[in-house]
């Protein structure tokens, strides 16, 4: 059995890949299984994906331990992240940097492998170059099989060429007009929750307000954020532990954390939290943000009554900040659901809701608009009972299909950071695909040149 883990942040696309290598594999004949382990998702957070193959069934189901082979898609985790836990002494190492191993500091790292089983490949710039977005999976996924010869690289590319047309900058406003214009049987929403949650704090011309989707966004495209050196982040779960070391990393003397309950009560993960403060970032328990001005913010001190909610004290205190980041949460834009008539939005399991619209048929959706597991749902069925937002036509007829799900037209709306896309299935070549299979074999011939000429050191 083979091993594969693949480490990366949010918007990497490191679970589509472990996905592809095991679909690839199952083309190829073998038994193969690919799963994810990841905690808040959102963008820039770390993410580990796995993927085993083998000849015979799999029967594990826990993560890979010790893996066989391991691709890094950023190298900012090796300060992160012990990525390097369980390797086997003659596994295969991936690794997507513009940096050498003695750039990095981990030539000591490095020598413990053969040299030919440890690569590095400018996987981000590459797929910069071919698909205009920096989300290195594609052109790692090319490197892998260069480097470990598990899968064939035709394989690989293969199922990059399965069928599916992307149509990026594509808004789509009406999707029932989108659908009929498009002659798609069913759509399935995959938008995201990509709006910053807003929350009202007094603030003068001059105050500097921002909120953390929009900077790690930005960053995450190539744009630096003009935080300034001193940064407030008002909020408590993992995104502001990101926005504040991010703002550290880039140059800030300051980040100061300021969240109204206790570290006890932060959503944020403890070990998130430790990285955190291990990097300088300070944190201001029981504390809210009053007001907000050029160069300062108002603090007020909060206390946790008997229910543990926090309440105002009346105590206030002055602190220096050239900006604060809003990290309390996101939304999603439902305005795409505003234009199907006989959806609308429940909060509780609704059987006896309005029903079936034809105008409906065919309408999935799924991860962050649905609340629950993250798998697919149609809108027309009942969505759960627990008490949190959820989306749904609250209708119990089975699912519709104008034709066999094979030979449907679906039209996928998404919303990838910054433009929303939509997808076609459809069996002719895009030239977006045509661009991520130019990754893969671009990557695959680094790889391949880079190993060849380590193996000639190594024999010389």
């Amino acid at each position: 059995m083979f091993g594969i883990r693949i480490h990366g942040r949010g918007g990497h696309g490191v679970v589509t890949a472990a996905e592809l290598l095991s679909v690839a594999a199952f083309n190829e004949g073998r038994h193969a299984q690919a799963f994810p382990s990841f905690g808040s998702e959102r963008t820039g957070a770390p993410v580990v994906a796995f993927c085993r193959v083998h000849d015979k069934p799999i029967r594990l189901r826990e993560p890979v331990a010790e893996p066989d082979a391991l691709i890094i898609a950023d190298s900012t985790l090796l300060r992160q992240v012990d990525v390097f836990a369980g390797l086997r002494t003659n596994g295969c190492v991936l690794l997507n940097s513009e940096r050498g191993w003695d750039e990095l500091g981990l030539a000591e790292v490095c020598a413990r492998f053969p040299a030919d089983r440890a690569l590095i490949v400018p996987a981000t710039r590459l797929a910069l170059t071919h698909v205009a977005r920096p989300v290195p999976n594609a052109a790692l996924l090319g490197g892998f099989a260069a480097l470990c010869g598990l899968i064939s690289l035709r394989s690989v590319a293969r199922i990059v060429e399965m069928g599916v047309t992307l149509e990026l900058g594509a808004p789509v406003g009406n999707l029932a007009s989108a659908m009929g214009e498009g002659k798609f049987d069913a759509a399935f929403l995959a938008i995201g929750a990509q709006l910053s949650k807003r929350v009202y704090i007094p603030a003068g011309d001059s105050a500097r307000v921002l909120d953390a989707p929009s900077v790690l966004r930005g960053l995450a495209e190539g744009e630096r954020p003009q935080l300034g050196r001193r940064v407030v982040v008002y909020g408590g779960g993992n995104t502001a532990m990101d926005v504040a070391r991010t703002a550290r990393r880039l140059g800030a003397t300051e980040a100061l954390v300021v969240y109204r309950r206790t570290r006890e009560k932060m959503p944020a993960k403890p070990v998130e939290v430790n990285q955190a403060v291990d990097e300088g970032v300070q944190m201001r328990w029981l504390s809210t943000i009053a007001y907000a001005e050029g160069g300062a913010v108002s603090v007020e001190r909060m206390r946790l009554d008997e229910s543990g909610f926090p309440q105002p004290t009346g105590e206030y205190e002055q602190l220096p900040a050239d900006s604060v980041v809003l990290a309390i949460g996101q939304e999603i834009d439902r305005s795409i659901v505003d234009t199907l008539q006989s959806v609308e939005i429940v909060r509780w399991r609704d059987p006896g809701g309005p029903g079936h619209d034809d105008r409906t048929r065919g309408v999935f959706a799924g991860g962050d608009l649905v609340a629950g597991e993250r798998t697919g749902r149609d809108w027309r069925q009942p969505v759960g009972s627990p008490p949190s937002m959820r989306w749904s036509a609250a209708s119990t007829r089975q699912p519709h299909y104008a034709r066999p799900a094979a030979a449907c037209p679906v039209a996928t709306v998404s919303n990838a950071t910054t433009a929303t896309a939509c997808a076609r299935t459809t069996p002719s070549l895009s030239s977006d695909r045509g661009n991520a299979s130019g990754s893969i074999w671009t990557t695959a011939r680094v790889a391949a040149s880079a190993r060849q000429s380590a193996h000639a050191e190594t024999s010389s």
